[in-house]
């Protein structure tokens, strides 16, 4: 889990942004000779960045869980100190 932001979690996020973000790129810039239907691209787009959305919020409430666990109080008993 990401708990800073490292170098690999900036590496996966930027990798994960990019594959979210290229089918954008590619039709945008005409590299594609291909007729796009606009419903399916749209419906398949739409399901990516869910599938990120999802990636990333797993990703978060992982953290909080780890935390939340990790760094919680712990009751403790109170012994009476003989003095």
């Amino acid at each position: 889990m990401c708990l800073f932001p490292t170098k690999f979690c900036i590496i996966a996020l930027t990798l994960l942004v990019f594959s979210a973000f290229s089918p954008i790129l590619g039709s945008a810039f005409g590299q594609e000779s291909e007729v796009i239907n606009r419903s399916v691209f749209a419906w398949n787009l739409f399901y990516e960045l869910m599938t990120a959305a999802i990636v990333v919020g797993v990703i978060v409430q992982g953290t909080l869980i780890y935390i939340i666990f990790r760094f919680r109080e712990k009751k403790i008993k109170h012994e009476e100190v003989s003095g």
